[in-house]
């Protein structure tokens, strides 16, 4: 029996695509382009998290463009044989960086793991480049203005207390006021 998933056609690929592609070209995103990209998954996190819904799977590579992101999650097609009989760490060590801290131990993925994963997101893209999970740790113990306008948006969503991160509304509120910065009032 096959497996088949069906979704809809979003013709430029994984945002994880974008980001090599970009990167290759040597015409990494703009600042904007990365607010923008944030602004589209925190709205689909945001719709997932109203109706009590946690994607625990959030990645560069399960964020689908065209034109607006898309989330996704393919964790339910048939995994090759190979994959099958690969241990779970193997399976997931691309995406250890995505992965919260509390989630290491197999327990459930929270809301706050999806934050933790929209910071390492947002790392990985202003850094032009994957990390480890103790790579990111190490970023923004060490590295943090290495990531710009975009340190206190890691720094807070990939805090490694889950009751200290913030809730996907004020990440929503972060990524709207880098977005659409309040207009200084005019002074003749």
């Amino acid at each position: 029996a096959r497996s088949r998933v069906i979704t809809e056609y979003l013709g430029l690929g994984s945002l994880q695509d974008q980001a090599r592609l970009a990167i290759a070209r040597n015409q990494p995103f703009e600042d904007s382009t990365i607010w923008g990209l944030i602004h589209e998954i925190v709205s689909g996190l945001k719709y997932l998290h109203s109706i009590n819904k946690v994607h625990g799977n959030l990645s560069t590579s399960n964020v689908l463009l065209d034109g607006d992101a898309a989330l996704q999650s393919f964790t339910i097609v048939k995994l090759s044989d190979a994959l099958v009989n690969a241990s779970r760490s193997e399976r997931t060590s691309h995406h250890d960086s995505y992965r919260a801290p509390e989630t290491a131990s197999d327990s459930s993925p929270s809301p706050a793991a999806d934050i933790w994963s929209v910071g390492a997101i947002v790392a990985e893209l202003a850094l032009e480049r994957s990390l480890s999970q103790e790579e990111l740790l190490n970023v923004i113990e060490t590295e943090l203005s290495s990531l710009g306008d975009f340190a206190n948006i890691v720094k807070t969503c990939c805090d490694t207390d889950a009751s200290k991160r913030p809730n996907i509304g004020q990440v929503e509120s972060l990524a709207q006021e880098a977005l659409f910065p309040p207009l200084s009032p005019h002074t003749p």
